[in-house]
């Protein structure tokens, strides 16, 4: 079962698993741990509150890279992606502005982990910061931050937000549901979200000015779209 063990991130929530006493337990944020029962050599089943089932997934060398999990209520199963000491060292030194040490970071997780797709979106990033071309296209960014709405016609439970930069971050904030985001730009014109590694945004321009966004699934689905509101 140490195969199992470690920690699990989906988002910004965390799962921790650990043995004791010959046993698999489940830990979660500021929680107590909770143990598990077997279901199969790769299922579990907690029954804390409600009753949860998780299923760990191995790559080709059989090395664990997830765990889906899911409560009774849940219709569909949530990826937690297991992070080795490789990933949270990449992203400590990414988080501290080591851009550099970061980029060299990231290659060997990714190497490491080559089922984590989103690590290669990471890469991207931190070679499009240390370009020639992002030092001259800064300002630039200036043209994207403002509100965003939905257009007419498309329900959505977003409503409104808004793109802002302080302190030279980008942000992504949606006020009614308390969310904000970091962005980390790709390239002049794509986002990823360090907090949603399936998600990314795109900026729509017409003539050379900003009209929208386009939010994009990892496999290349389009979930929303909103316009940038008149000034």
């Amino acid at each position: 079962m140490t195969k199992f063990t470690g920690r699990y991130v989906y988002s910004t929530r965390y799962k921790n698993f650990f043995i004791h006493n010959g046993k698999l337990f489940l830990k979660n944020d500021n929680t107590e741990g909770y143990s598990l029962y077997p279901k199969s050599d790769t299922s579990f089943v907690c029954y804390h509150f409600q009753r949860s089932d998780m299923r760990f997934v191995s790559d080709r060398r059989g090395k664990v890279f997830k765990c889906d999990a899911k409560g009774i209520n849940e219709k569909n199963f949530t990826l937690y992606w297991k992070q080795d000491s490789l990933i949270w060292n990449a992203e400590e030194l990414l988080e501290t502005g080591k851009y550099h040490e970061a980029l060299i970071a990231y290659k060997k997780a990714y190497s490491e982990n080559p089922e984590h797709f989103y690590l290669a979106n990471f890469i991207r990033h931190l070679e499009f910061v240390q370009s020639k071309e992002y030092e001259n296209i800064w300002p630039e960014f200036e043209s994207v931050t403002g509100e965003y709405i939905d257009p007419p016609g498309q329900p959505s439970f977003v409503s409104v937000f808004k793109i802002y930069i302080e302190n030279e971050q980008i942000y992504f904030e949606m006020p009614t549901l308390g969310i904000n985001l970091k962005l980390y730009p790709v390239s002049i014109d794509q986002f990823i979200f360090p907090d949603m590694y399936r998600a990314k945004l795109e900026i729509i321009s017409d003539n050379n000015r900003v009209i929208g966004v386009k939010f994009t699934h990892s496999n290349g689905r389009t979930e929303l779209f909103m316009e940038k509101a008149a000034i």
